[in-house]
């Protein structure tokens, strides 16, 4: 049994991961709509870097209209995570 969940987990886990990777590959293409879709589902699951770059995709209006006050509370969203 614990194989199984270790095997789940790290399948999920690289899932993430890729969701990651195909966000920095956007945000480096300059695509930063994609990057914030990427990015999102990982921020809203309490992923601390992925908060901090939609805080700054928020607060530099890339990919998304810029809102100091969304940047703001996706910054301490990430605080809480370090």
């Amino acid at each position: 049994m614990k194989k199984i969940i270790f095997l789940l987990h790290l399948s999920l886990s690289s899932f993430v991961y890729s969701g990651f990777l195909e966000g920095m590959n956007d945000y480096k293409n300059s695509d930063y709509r994609s990057a914030f879709l990427e990015w999102l589902p990982l921020a809203n699951a309490e992923d601390g870097i992925a908060q901090y770059n939609i805080a700054r995709l928020y607060k530099l209006g890339k990919g998304v209209r810029r809102d100091d006050e969304v940047s703001f509370e996706w910054f301490k969203n990430h605080l809480r995570t370090v």
